[in-house]
């Protein structure tokens, strides 16, 4: 049985190969900086109902993309999305309970 020698073609796909690696890096670091936005608006939202269309809205137009080619981003916005969501009704009770005495 003979033994093929692929180093060749190896070696003339690295840097292509490097290449769609880096790629593929930005396109995380590009994904991960618009997750940032969408927390940052999100967390200057103090309407409760706003909040959740908003929420609502990146979780099925902007973050689907998300769900099959960077499942853990989608699963850390979502996860963020909902720490979000249970600070803002605390914070809206406390508000209430202020208010009230």
């Amino acid at each position: 049985m003979a033994v093929i020698d692929i180093r060749g073609e190896v070696m003339s796909r690295q840097s292509e190969i490097r290449g769609l690696k880096q790629l593929e890096l930005a396109c995380e670091s590009r994904m991960r900086e618009l997750i940032g936005g969408h927390m940052l608006e999100l967390r200057n939202i103090r309407d409760t109902g706003l909040f959740v269309q908003m929420r609502s809205h990146y979780q099925h137009r902007e973050w689907q993309f998300l769900k099959g080619n960077y499942p853990m981003l989608f699963r850390e916005a979502d996860g963020e999305a909902e720490r979000i969501k249970r600070n803002l009704l605390r914070n809206a009770e406390l508000d209430k309970q202020r208010r009230r005495g």
